[in-house]
C-alpha cells in the first residue's frame, strides 16, 4: 500500500459525518414522505377521504423535494477546497 493510500483519522471522521449527514437528510426527508403519502393517504386516488388539494400538495412536495435532497447530498460530498 502506498503512503498516500492511508486515510488519517481526520480523514475518517470527515468521512464518517458525511455519511451521517446523507443518511439522516434521507431517513427524515423518507419518513415525512411516507408518513403524508402512506399514513394520511395522500398517495392514492381511490381515496374518498383525501381532497384534490392534498394530492397536489402531496405530489409537489415530491417533485420539488426530490431534487433538492439530492442537491444537498451532492453538496455535503463536494469535496473542500484547500
Amino acid at each position: 500500500m502506498k503512503e498516500s493510500d492511508n486515510w488519517s483519522d481526520k480523514e475518517v471522521v470527515e468521512a464518517f459525518v458525511h455519511m451521517l449527514k446523507t443518511i439522516i437528510l434521507w431517513v427524515i426527508w423518507l419518513v415525512i414522505s411516507l408518513f403524508f403519502g402512506v399514513q394520511k393517504g395522500w398517495a392514492y386516488f381511490n381515496s374518498p377521504i383525501v381532497t384534490t388539494w392534498e394530492h397536489i400538495l402531496f405530489f409537489a412536495w415530491i417533485v420539488i423535494m426530490l431534487p433538492i435532497v439530492i442537491r444537498i447530498t451532492f453538496k455535503i460530498w463536494k469535496p473542500k477546497k484547500k
